[in-house]
């Protein structure tokens, strides 16, 4: 059972517990990785490749879990912003500046479109990805219109990096108040622009608070949840097989954040550990749509489990490049500066 109290942080998850979040994020992107095989292609859906939807609010439970858990171990706010700024941004930006180049390839007339291309990098290096899908209309025809059908969730991500420590200071006044307030509204947005079938706004911020704010209590409580291994296991299958029948009724939906929550936690920190000392899950769930329209340009794309495979190849070796080229070196980078500002931060404290 879960108190009312939070528990304050005592260090990281890695220090305080072995987990499987680099194992959990990494299956997550291939999940999304399947659905868009089928989905960018328009091609019907199966059961393997059903679980996009459920992959990304999973992500959002476990950007929930591990963003609170590094805030609560960050020196202050500042510091906080920079490191998740040069964890996400460095391999963003070069993915958006190399599928401009790749689609003025494409259009041929460099000169013709690069009023277009400039726009399209602007609008997506500010993370508003909507306001340009593809540069010059390139994939006007296609069934998903643009070049890179992950990006529409680094804006919410994004969105959630700037209002968490107003969350988290209130969260401490508040508890679990507070969590079942964020929840309840939350999943109101969300329920009547559904409702009203204005699905673009539905997914959007405030309905995906009910998704973070289940991540960041899950991180609040953590110890107050004790689950054997055998329940662990028990628990994580019945909840995926849930998700699977019921995912798609109305009565399920409304305690859904709920279940994919309690099924990422268990997953990632009661099963057991089974640690894997690389990241490359970002990379993978950035590349791979591009890959897929890039194909489909090219008149390459075949729906076999042969094609599948071969992009499956390709993305992770591209997204083992991208994580020990830009990556690592990106996230070195944001450490650096903040431990300038910490040693700046003392040395005045010392002056004074």
């Amino acid at each position: 059972m879960v108190n009312a109290s939070p528990v304050m942080p005592q260090g990281s998850v890695n220090q305080n517990h072995l987990n499987n979040f680099n194992a959990l994020r990494l299956l997550l992107a291939v999940m999304v990785m399947f659905g868009h095989f089928k989905g960018l292609p328009g091609n019907d859906y199966t059961l393997l490749y059903s679980y996009a939807d459920f992959a990304i609010h999973a992500f959002f439970i476990v950007s929930g879990y591990l963003i609170a858990m590094s805030y609560a171990n960050g020196s202050d706010t500042i510091n906080f912003y920079i490191r998740r700024v040069f964890r996400i941004y460095p391999l963003y930006a070069v993915i958006i500046l190399t599928q401009a180049v790749i689609m003025l390839a494409f259009l041929g007339d460099w000169a013709a479109y690069l009023k277009d291309a400039a726009w399209y990098v602007f609008a997506n290096m500010m993370f508003a990805n909507f306001l340009a899908y593809d540069i010059g209309g390139l994939l006007s025809d296609f069934h998903n219109k643009g070049i890179n059908a992950s990006l529409w969730t680094l804006k919410i991500e994004m969105g959630f990096y700037i209002i968490l420590p107003l969350v988290w200071v209130l969260l401490k006044r508040f508890g679990i108040v507070l969590v079942a307030a964020v929840f309840v509204l939350a999943s109101a947005y969300h329920f009547y622009f559904e409702g009203i079938e204005r699905l673009t706004l539905a997914k959007q911020l405030p309905g995906q608070m009910r998704f973070f704010i289940i991540g960041i209590a899950l991180y609040m409580w953590r110890d107050k949840i004790n689950i054997s291994t055998l329940w662990a296991v028990v628990i994580a299958v019945g909840l995926f097989v849930a998700c699977t029948i019921f995912r798609h009724d109305m009565w399920f939906d409304v305690i859904y954040p709920l279940v994919i929550g309690l099924w990422v936690f268990v997953v990632a920190m009661r099963l057991p550990a089974k640690p894997i000392h690389f990241d490359f899950s970002y990379g993978v769930y950035l590349l791979h749509a591009p890959l897929i329209q890039i194909s489909i340009l090219l008149g390459i794309f075949s729906d076999s489990l042969l094609y599948l495979a071969g992009l499956s190849v390709c993305v992770f070796i591209l997204a083992f490049l991208a994580e020990v080229g830009i990556e690592k070196p990106g996230i070195a980078l944001g450490k650096y500066i903040t431990k300038k500002r910490k040693e700046a931060k003392a040395q005045k404290v010392q002056q004074t």
